[in-house]
């Protein structure tokens, strides 16, 4: 069953999760010699002349990206399973006495 580009949007008009393992997309034509209609990134796009690109974010509480994987929370604990330690992306609570650093990439992010 083939469907519309209007049905497929009305489908995932609802879909909140991030794509994976996608570094970018392009849209061409469906030629021999096909002509390049769109590049899109994860944060970025280009299109040809008259076209445009409507990126949808991702809606909700932020999540904590470590190599790709989403993390809502992290936990740490010691090997008795006492927790020491929470991290989400809004927030850090730690135990007295113990302490969280919070070490930016080499990129200063």
């Amino acid at each position: 069953m083939c469907r519309t580009i209007e049905e497929f949007k009305e489908m995932t008009d609802d879909i909140n999760t991030p794509m994976d393992e996608v570094a970018r997309i392009i849209v061409e034509t469906d030629e021999e010699n096909p002509e390049t209609l769109a590049v899109i990134t994860q944060d970025d796009c280009e299109t040809a002349q008259g076209l445009r690109v409507r990126m949808k974010p991702v809606y909700g509480d932020p999540a904590i990206t470590i190599k790709g994987k989403r993390y809502e929370v992290i936990n740490i604990r010691t090997k008795k399973g006492e927790l020491i330690a929470s991290i989400s992306a809004e927030n850090i609570i730690h135990e007295n006495g113990y302490r969280v650093d919070m070490i930016p990439g080499g990129d200063g992010k």
